[in-house]
C-alpha cells in the first residue's frame, strides 16, 4: 500500500491545503507556532499522525475522532480529509468528512467511480480491505512517537496478541477450514471416479501384458520350428544334389581335349569360310574332272581310232582274195590295199600321238584333280575337326543343362519346401506389434489416468490436511512460526540502532510461579549491560526497543498482510533518547528503513536532525490554523 497525495481542509490544526506523499522518502517535518511562539503546538502531528491516520481509520493513534477532528479556530463547522493511494487491486480515493461524510471511490480511467457500500461501516471494511491492513495493523507497524497511547512491548499479553492477530489471517482460519474440507468433499466423486479409472485400465493393462508373454511365447516357439524346417529342407536339399554329382563329373568329361578357351562362335565363323573354301576347290576339282575325263576320253577315242586302223591295216594286210568270190585280187585292188593300209598307218600314228597327248593331259589334269582332292579333304577333316570341337562342347553344355534340369526338378519339391521355410513370416510379429501398440495406448492412458488421479489425491489430501491444520489450533501455530522470525527482525533492527546489547523474545507460553506453563502471548526483554526486562530498560533504551518492535511487526506485516505499507510516521520519536541513539536512528532510515518505505514523515523539533535529513517540510500555525511552507 502506497500513499500517494493528502488534501486536508479544516482538519485538525490545519487549514486548507494538499500534499504529494509519493516517493518523498525521508522528510523531517518541523513547525513554529507563532501564538505560542514556540516549535511546539505548531500542527506537525495534524498533518501525518493525525490527519492522514484519521482520514484513513476515521481515528488517530491516539483515539481522536468523530468531531474532534474539526478545527474549532477555523470558519467552518466541518472538515475534510482526502487520500490517494495504492491499494489491494488499484489505485483509490478516500473522502471523509465530519459530520457526515465517508466515500471510498477507485480510479478507473481518468475517472474515480464510486465504490459502493450501504453503511459507513461496510465502507470502512471496504477501506481496510483496499488498504490491506486494518487500523490496530497499521499503528503498531507504521506510527511510532507519540500519540499512541502505549508502545506494543507496553501491550497486555491479550492486546499483544490482538495485534498479531490483526497482521496474521486469524480470521480466516474458520472460513479455511471450512472451504478445504467443503472443497476436499467435492473433489472425492472425482477422485473415486479416477480411482475407478486406474483400477479398470491397471487390470487392462495387466491382462495385456498377459496376453503378450503368450504372443511372445508363439513368435519364439514359431521361430524354434522354422529354424528346424530350415535345417531339415536344407539337409533334404543338399541329400538332393549329391545325387547329381556323379552325373556331373560324367559331363565333365565331355570337355576333355577342348581347349577352355575354345570359342564356338569363332570355331562356327571359320567353318563357315573353309566350306566357302572347300565350295570353290569342289568348284576347280569339277572342272578338273571334266577336263580329265575329256582327255581320258579323247584319249580313249584315239586309241580305238588307232586300235581300228591297225585291225584294219592288219584285215588288208592278210587279205589277198575277194572273201566273195575267193578270186586273188589285182594288183590294182592289191595296190588300193597297199594304199588303204598305208594311210591307216598314218592314221594310226596320227592316233597314237594324240592318245599321248590326251593321255598327258589326263594325267595332268589327274593330278591337278587329285591335289584337289586332298586339299579338299584336308579341309573337310578341319571342317569335321571344328564341327567335333563344336558338337562335343554343343554336348557337353546340353548334357550340364540336362543335368541341372533333371536337378532342378529333382529337387524342385525340396528347394520349394526350404524357400518356403525362409521366406515364412512370423504372423505373431504382427500380432505382437499390435498388441504392443494398443498395449502402449493402455499404458499411458493408465498413466495419465494415475497423474490426474494422484494430483486429485494429493489436491484432496492437501485440503483435507490444511482443513485438519486450520480446524485445531491454527493461531498458535501461526504465532509459533511468528515468534522467530520476529526475534531475528527485532535482533537485526537493533543491532542496526547500535543496541545489540538489548535482546527482545517473542513467546507464546509463560511460566508461572507454580512451574505450569500458559498459553499467552508475550515479549522478553534483557539488556547484556543491564536490565532483565522491557521496564528495567532506560527511556531511550525503551524507545529503541519499541522502534525495533514497530520495525519488526512492519516486516512481519510484509510477509503475511494482504498489502504492505510503504509509509512511515515517527512523531517525535527521541524524547527519551541520547544525540548519538537518535542520529543512529536517523542514519538507519536514511540508510536502510528508506529503501522499503516510499515515505518516511519524522516529525521533530531537534535542530540537530537538520543537517541529517536535507529534505524538509515546515509547518506554521497562526490564529489556530497550521499550513504546510
Amino acid at each position: 500500500m502506497k500513499l500517494t497525495k493528502f488534501g486536508y481542509d479544516n482538519l485538525f490544526a490545519l487549514g486548507k491545503g494538499e500534499i504529494s506523499l509519493k516517493g518523498r522518502g525521508l522528510m523531517l517535518i518541523s513547525g513554529h507556532s507563532e501564538d505560542e511562539g514556540s516549535s511546539n503546538g505548531a500542527g506537525k502531528s495534524s498533518l501525518a499522525n493525525k490527519g492522514i491516520l484519521w482520514t484513513m481509520y476515521g481515528r488517530t493513534a491516539g483515539g481522536l475522532k468523530a468531531d474532534s477532528a474539526i478545527n474549532i479556530h477555523g470558519s467552518k463547522s466541518t472538515c475534510t480529509g482526502k487520500l490517494e493511494f495504492e491499494g489491494v487491486g488499484g489505485k483509490f480515493r478516500i473522502t471523509r468528512k465530519r459530520p457526515t461524510k465517508l466515500l471510498l471511490e477507485k480510479r478507473s480511467g481518468k475517472k474515480w467511480v464510486h465504490v459502493e457500500a450501504h453503511t459507513s461501516k461496510a465502507t470502512q471494511k471496504l477501506i481496510d480491505a483496499s488498504l490491506g491492513m486494518d487500523y490496530e495493523t497499521f499503528t503498531q507497524t507504521s506510527v511510532f512517537g507519540q500519540g499512541r497511547k502505549v508502545q506494543y512491548p507496553e501491550l497486555s499479553a491479550a492486546e499483544k496478541k490482538s495485534v498479531l492477530e490483526g497482521i496474521l489471517p486469524m480470521e480466516q482460519a474458520d472460513e479455511w477450514a471450512e472451504l478445504s474440507q467443503a472443497e476436499a468433499q467435492k473433489l472425492e466423486p472425482e477422485l473415486n471416479k479416477t480411482l475407478m479409472q486406474v483400477n479398470s485400465l491397471g487390470a487392462s493393462v495387466r491382462a495385456g501384458e498377459r496376453f503378450r508373454e503368450q504372443i511372445e511365447g508363439d513368435l519364439a516357439r514359431f521361430g524354434v520350428r522354422n529354424a528346424g524346417e530350415i535345417a531339415e529342407f536344407t539337409g533334404e536339399l543338399l541329400e538332393a544334389k549329391e545325387r547329381f554329382i556323379p552325373k556331373f563329373k560324367r559331363a565333365e568329361l565331355l570337355k576333355e581335349g577342348i581347349d577352355e578357351n575354345f570359342d564356338e562362335d569363332a570355331a562356327r565363323s571359320e567353318i563357315a569360310e573353309k566350306e566357302l573354301e572347300i565350295q570353290a576347290v569342289v568348284e576347280q576339282r569339277n572342272g578338273a574332272e571334266t577336263s580329265r575325263s575329256e582327255a581320258l576320253h579323247s584319249s580313249q577315242t584315239w586309241r580305238a581310232t588307232r586300235d581300228t586302223a591297225i585291225g584294219q591295216q592288219r584285215s588288208l594286210t592278210r587279205q589277198i582274195s575277194c572273201p566273195t568270190c575267193e578270186r586273188d585280187f589285182d594288183d590294182s585292188t592289191v595296190g588300193a590295199i597297199n594304199a588303204r593300209v598305208e594311210g591307216l598307218k598314218v592314221q594310226e600314228a596320227e592316233a597314237l600321238a594324240n592318245h599321248e597327248q590326251a593321255t598327258d593331259a589326263w594325267k595332268h589334269y589327274n593330278a591337278e584333280w587329285g591335289a584337289l582332292a586332298n586339299k579338299e579333304a584336308e579341309l573337310r577333316s578341319e571342317v569335321k575337326l571344328l564341327e567335333g570341337l563344336s558338337l562335343r562342347k554343343a554336348n557337353y553344355i546340353n548334357a550340364i543343362k540336362t543335368i541341372e534340369f533333371e536337378e532342378k526338378n529333382y529337387t524342385q519339391g525340396a528347394q520349394g519346401r526350404l524357400d518356403a521355410a525362409k521366406s515364412a513370416v512370423n504372423p505373431h510379429i504382427e500380432i505382437l506389434e499390435r498388441h504392443n501398440n494398443e498395449l502402449v495406448v493402455e499404458v499411458c492412458s493408465l498413466g495419465e489416468a494415475k497423474t490426474a488421479h494422484n494430483v486429485l489425491k494429493d489436491e484432496h489430501s492437501h485440503l483435507r490436511h490444511w482443513g485438519r491444520i486450520y480446524g485445531k489450533d491454527l493461531k498458535l501455530k501461526l504465532f509459533e512460526t511468528a515468534c522467530p522470525f520476529l526475534d531475528s527482525r527485532a535482533e537485526h533492527h537493533l543491532a542496526k540502532l547500535n543496541n545489540s546489547q538489548i535482546k527482545v523474545k517473542f513467546t507464546t507460553i509463560r511460566r508461572l510461579a507454580s512451574g505450569d506453563t500458559k498459553e499467552e502471548f508475550g515479549t522478553e526483554v534483557t539488556s547484556s549491560t543491564g536490565g532483565a526486562s522491557y521496564e528495567s530498560l532506560s527511556g531511550g533504551e525503551q524507545q529503541i526497543v519499541s522502534f525495533a518492535c514497530a520495525l519488526a511487526l512492519s516486516d512481519l506485516a510484509a510477509r503475511t498482510a494482504s498489502s504492505q505499507s510503504s509509509f512511515l510516521i515517527l512523531d517525535e520519536p527521541f524524547g527519551e533518547l541520547s544525540p548519538k541513539n537518535a542520529e543512529s536512528v536517523v542514519n538507519y532510515l536514511s540508510r536502510d528503513v528508506g529503501k522499503t518505505y516510499d515515505t518516511i514523515f519524522l516529525i521533530s523539533n531537534e535542530e540537530s536532525l537538520s543537517g541529517l535529513v536535507p529534505n524538509r517540510i515546515k509547518v506554521v500555525k497562526k490564529g489556530g490554523i497550521s499550513n504546510v511552507e
